[in-house]
């Protein structure tokens, strides 16, 4: 299952546009500025220092993702490098394709430019949208996400199905502040009922307000599921 948390953020990374504002992934993500790239490391079974913070140590880094955003602040490109069960390394680009303004579809290829997945969008309205991917080998993820006014990610489902077997299948509600900033995600296994809370934590922002480091901890034994380290580039 650990590739699975790191391989369907596709789906929490990739934009919704409410049409009565301008839309642009920037909004989505609460971010402050002109962004260029944002590179994200993540890092899994870590453990804390006399300090009390996570050490990062690079035999637990799982996963590195690239977003690359235009200057009208939309993601054109994701590049994802991630770390597979006998720890060798893949790669793989997303490319986006837009229509008046909002995601339409994208492409996934590995390294060597094959194809591997592709997905479409559709917009039920303003505030909902649902994504069905399809990869290679004909399995079928189904994603449906709902927003808020300011375009932050409130609740949402997705399912893994192959033929007519729904292999795996969650629902998440997100807890959101005022100020637009997830608190914590509670996540049903639709299949099982079983339930869990996730907290984001040890949050460190960078000049411009944007959060370049923060941690996912399980609520009910405070271990780590993950801890995201990022590097934004600006625009001048």
């Amino acid at each position: 299952m650990k590739k699975l948390i790191f391989l369907f953020p596709i789906f929490f990374v990739i934009s919704a546009f409410q049409l009565s504002v301008i839309p642009n992934d920037i909004k989505e993500y609460g971010l402050q500025g002109k962004v260029k790239t944002i590179t994200t490391m993540y890092y899994t079974e870590l453990e804390k220092n006399s300090n009390d913070e996570w050490e990062l140590d690079l035999e637990n880094l799982v996963a590195v993702a690239k977003m690359f955003f235009d200057s009208s602040g939309n993601i054109t490109k994701i590049q994802e490098h991630y770390k597979e069960i006998d720890s060798s390394w893949q790669e793989t680009i997303t490319n986006f394709e837009f229509k008046d303004g909002q995601k339409k579809s994208y492409l996934k290829r590995d390294v060597n430019g094959q194809l591997i997945e592709s997905g479409e969008y559709k917009w039920l309205d303003n505030n909902h949208y649902t994504l069905i991917s399809t990869r290679v080998k004909g399995l079928i993820i189904e994603s449906h996400s709902t927003l808020n006014e300011n375009l932050r990610d409130l609740n949402g489902d997705y399912k893994y199905m192959l033929g007519d077997s729904i292999l795996y299948s969650e629902n998440y509600t997100n807890q959101v502040n005022k100020d637009g900033e997830i608190m914590n995600t509670l996540t049903v296994n639709q299949i099982t009922n079983e339930s869990y809370i996730t907290d984001f934590k040890n949050k460190v922002r960078d000049q411009k307000g944007n959060m370049i480091k923060v941690a996912l901890v399980y609520r009910h034994n405070g271990e780590l599921q993950k801890l995201s380290v990022r590097e934004i580039e600006y625009y001048n």
